[in-house]
């Protein structure tokens, strides 16, 4: 992830000195707080599983209203 994160910002000095800090904090939280960050990557997990079944149900929903306007009802 550092090495992603640093790859892709190291334009300016800004963008270079901001990936930095991030990672950091990310250190110091995991260090000092690991039960929060799980608990923060629970959650993150929880809300993209959720993103991703809406999605699933929207696509199978178009799907079945086009299979439902083709038959005419």
């Amino acid at each position: 992830m550092e090495r992603w994160l640093l790859r892709s910002h190291k334009d300016t000095a800004l963008q270079r000195i901001t990936s930095s800090a991030i990672l950091r904090a990310f250190g110091v939280l995991l260090r000092h707080h690991p039960g929060a960050a799980f608990s923060m990557l629970g959650a993150g997990a929880a809300q993209a599983g959720r993103a991703a079944v809406s999605e699933v149900g929207s696509a199978l929903h178009l799907t079945d209203e086009g299979a439902a306007i083709d038959k005419g009802e």
